[in-house]
């Protein structure tokens, strides 16, 4: 079950940031800012601050370094 947006937080739901797909906004929140619940592309589901998503900083669920990792 979603939980209600609590003010007017900003609407991201659907969209793509990097291979992050912002599902719908938790009741949490991280520097001040919404925190999303996101799905990778790969399948795993994470919690992302809203800030971090749109600057860039987040735009995986990890996946990557640990494919990097088990090339190594």
């Amino acid at each position: 079950m979603k939980p209600k947006p609590r003010g007017r937080a900003r609407d991201i739901s659907g969209q793509h940031f990097n291979k992050l797909t912002a599902l719908y906004p938790t009741l949490k929140r991280q520097y001040g800012y919404v925190v999303w619940h996101c799905r990778c592309d790969c399948g795993n589901e994470k919690d992302v601050a809203l800030n971090c998503l749109i600057q860039g900083h987040t735009g995986t669920c990890g996946c990557g370094q640990r494919r990097r990792a088990i090339r190594r």
